[in-house]
């Protein structure tokens, strides 16, 4: 099973390539999930540890499901 370092920093390197992938600055991500910019940075970094509301929000920002985020973390 993954540490939870390693499951925030994948969940972030997924985030990040979803977000550079649709040409999306990390502040416009931000600005869309009503969250600090700082905040989006740590996320990315995977130096937070994410709640599901704030999942749900990038995710919904990005229009994906939810499971892109997740999917074969184990």
């Amino acid at each position: 099973m993954a540490s939870e370092k390693d499951i925030n920093a994948e969940i972030g390197r997924r985030i990040r390539q979803i977000r550079e992938k649709q040409g999306i600055t990390q502040h416009e991500l931000a600005l869309r999930c009503d969250i600090e910019a700082s905040n989006m940075c740590r996320i990315e970094s995977g130096n937070t540890n994410l709640t599901v509301k704030t999942m749900v929000r990038v995710c919904s920002s990005l229009n994906v499901p939810f499971y892109k985020l997740t999917e074969g973390i184990k």
